[in-house]
């Protein structure tokens, strides 16, 4: 991308060039706009998180500020999983990826229905010192670490279920976890990796036109070539994204 611009390459890390991390930084900002365009299928992982006992909540490793929960249609669902709204199709439901497998168990993966934040910590405070704890947690919700969960600070999304379990419980969630920025330090992920692992086409267009732009190439009258081609080339990959995975609405409707 610097060659195109002539411009000379990155050769080495850490990076002290100013124009070179003036590059970085609008690489990190085109990566997140296009992680955030739709739930990619390679930014998937299934986590494993304990609910310690006499707990409610636990903070999902690995995860970060941009994560948000997998969710898949499923025919003949019923009501919305918690019971408080309607699913699209009467019959149907849209349902969370987050299951308890908590071993041994007999009944085998029990899923846990999705209720708003607000609405499991109105139920766990007006039951707080009435409700028995429980084996098995029924429902889960998701949040950002603040000072109520003592994660403030972190970057990593909070798991609260409902009720408050009895014993140290595993809870298996499948999100969808965008890469975190690259450092100027090593060119590099926090995970060690050197690698986008979104498609890169979109992003390469995309840093390419933010670099236009900032060198002043995009800005007469017919400078939005370079916006135009990131945008149709995003469009683009998230359509095939969402072809191979199938379209949850249009699934739910079949």
């Amino acid at each position: 991308m610097l060659v195109s611009l002539r411009q000379p390459q990155i050769t080495s890390t850490p990076v002290t060039d100013t124009y070179q991390l003036l590059a970085l930084e609008f690489l990190n900002q085109v990566k997140q706009e296009v992680e955030d365009a739709v739930d990619w299928r390679c930014l998937y992982q299934t986590i494993d998180v304990t609910i310690p006992a006499g707990s409610y909540f636990a903070a999902i490793p690995g995860t970060n500020e941009r994560s948000r929960v997998a969710r898949a249609p499923i025919k003949g669902g019923g009501m919305t999983q918690a019971g408080y709204a309607p699913a699209i199709v009467g019959a149907d439901a849209i349902v969370a990826l987050v299951f308890d497998i908590t071993t041994p168990t007999t009944t085998g993966q029990f899923p846990l229905k999705e209720m708003p934040l607000h609405e499991l910590l109105y139920r766990f405070n007006n039951d707080n010192g009435t409700l028995t704890q429980m084996q098995t947690p029924e429902f889960f919700a998701l949040s950002q670490a603040n000072a109520d969960s003592s994660l403030l600070g972190q970057n990593e999304a909070v798991l609260y279920v409902y009720p408050v379990v009895n014993n140290n419980r595993t809870i298996q969630i499948t999100m969808c976890v965008p890469q975190s920025d690259f450092s100027a330090t090593a060119l590099q992920d926090s995970t060690g990796s050197a690698n986008i692992v979104v498609p890169q086409y979109p992003v390469l267009m995309g840093l390419q036109w933010m670099l236009r732009e900032e060198r002043g190439e995009e800005l007469s009258a017919s400078g939005m070539f370079s916006e135009e081609k990131f945008r149709e080339v995003l469009d683009d990959a998230v359509g095939v994204e969402e072809a191979e995975k199938g379209n949850s609405l249009d699934l739910v409707m079949v």
